[in-house]
């Protein structure tokens, strides 16, 4: 055997080595993104990326961790080069898309879906979401025409597909805790508790599965529920920016507008582009009577916001805001 034979061999076997422990810090990362741990995951998935920088499915899932800290600019970078890497990556363009949408880039978000579902054409959820942004556009055609492919393909969507992976790997809390969102979706709030309790049960650490099983619970007006999950949440993760505004939404159903105010602060000062956060304050701050307060709110959501709609909606409360102060002077 030459010199030069060994030294291929060698590479190939490093390559190999690298790359089953890449795996293995990937899962870690996942482990890490369940628990709404996502600064911790992306130190994982870069760990991943380092072992094996050509494969691009570290980038996507990396995408998804800046995804939720809200770092959307990060996130398509890191989409843009999972595709570079696999132009058939269905789920890179379809997380790309999500984070184009995010930013309000709508045509983006668009064209991305579109690739998606021409690398996999069976992706229900990507016509489920291009319609809506054609719907939003004022596209009413287009998003008929997608309507109409959904219910060809697979009248029940999403939930189908999960069933099928959890046929195969039925001891996956993700995929318990996503089928429970797509059930959350469709408004069929029982199964998605079976879904969510299943996916705490594999992993009573999940933090999403804590935060989004407190959403139907109050959903269902069963307010003690929501709460305990929202501060199970919490708990288990102090920084989690998405639980404190569902539990503020949520003490703000119960009337007690002074902690639904304090954990909405509590969202924008982890999240200080947190839309939803500005407006629910807004909101809160309004019924108490704190007009001033509440328009400082809606203006910073015209200041953030990419979404026509959005701004539209802001621009209309702030002038309803305005006229009611002339009318009460």
């Amino acid at each position: 055997m030459t010199n030069d034979t060994t030294t291929q061999q060698g590479g190939i076997i490093a390559r190999l080595r690298n790359r089953i422990l890449a795996g293995i810090v990937s899962r870690r990362g996942r482990a890490l993104f369940n628990q709404g741990q996502y600064e911790s995951a992306i130190a994982e998935y870069s760990r991943a990326i380092e072992l094996s920088p050509d494969s691009p499915q570290g980038y996507n899932d990396r995408g998804q961790a800046y995804d939720m800290l809200g770092n959307h600019s990060s996130a398509i970078d890191d989409y843009d080069r999972a595709v570079t890497r696999d132009p058939e990556f269905a789920l890179a363009y379809y997380n790309r898309a999500v984070a184009h949408t995010a930013r309000g880039n709508l045509d983006h978000a668009i064209a991305d879906y579109t690739r998606a579902i021409e690398q996999k054409p069976d992706l229900t959820t990507a016509y489920n979401r291009r319609a809506a942004l054609y719907r939003a556009k004022g596209e009413h055609d287009l998003a008929n025409a997608d309507e109409d492919q959904l219910k060809k393909i697979n009248p029940n969507g999403a939930v189908d597909e999960y069933n099928k992976l959890i046929e195969s790997n039925p001891k996956d809390a993700e995929l318990y805790h996503n089928r429970g969102a797509a059930y959350g979706i469709k408004q069929m709030y029982d199964r998605a508790l079976t879904d969510f309790n299943r996916a705490i049960e594999l992993d009573p650490n999940y933090v999403r599965a804590y935060d989004n099983r407190g959403v139907i619970y109050a959903e269902k007006r069963i307010y003690d529920k929501a709460l305990y999950d929202f501060d199970r949440a919490i708990q288990l993760n102090p920084s989690y920016a998405e639980a404190y505004n569902n539990r503020g939404t949520t003490y703000g159903e119960t009337g007690d507008m002074d902690r639904a105010i304090s954990d909405f602060s509590r969202a924008i000062d982890l999240q200080p582009d947190y839309i939803e956060a500005y407006n629910n304050r807004g909101t809160a701050r309004l019924t108490k009577g704190d007009r001033e307060g509440a328009a400082s709110d809606f203006r910073r959501v015209l200041e953030v916001a990419k979404s026509p709609s959005v701004k539209k909606a802001m621009e209309k409360r702030l002038r309803e805001l305005e006229a009611k102060g002339h009318a009460s002077h």
